[in-house]
């Protein structure tokens, strides 16, 4: 979120994994708050992000449902 633009709702926003989107993506997806939302790449109201971890380290993708 910091490198699209939106580093006020980076720190301020506070995410939390859903167990039942993971399952049906097949993926570890965190939400954000919808007041938190945002637009990017095309996406709109971005509120969902795909986490990718090597050993210590995490990145957190914009995504959106696919399914």
């Amino acid at each position: 979120m910091i490198l699209s633009g939106h580093p006020e709702s980076a720190i301020n926003c506070n995410p939390v994994h859903d167990p039942g989107l993971s399952k049906a993506m097949n993926a570890n997806i965190y939400t954000i708050q919808d007041k938190y939302g945002y637009t990017h790449l095309g996406m709109r109201h971005v509120v969902l992000f795909k986490i990718d971890s090597v050993l210590v380290f995490h990145t957190a993708t914009a995504t959106y449902r696919y399914f």
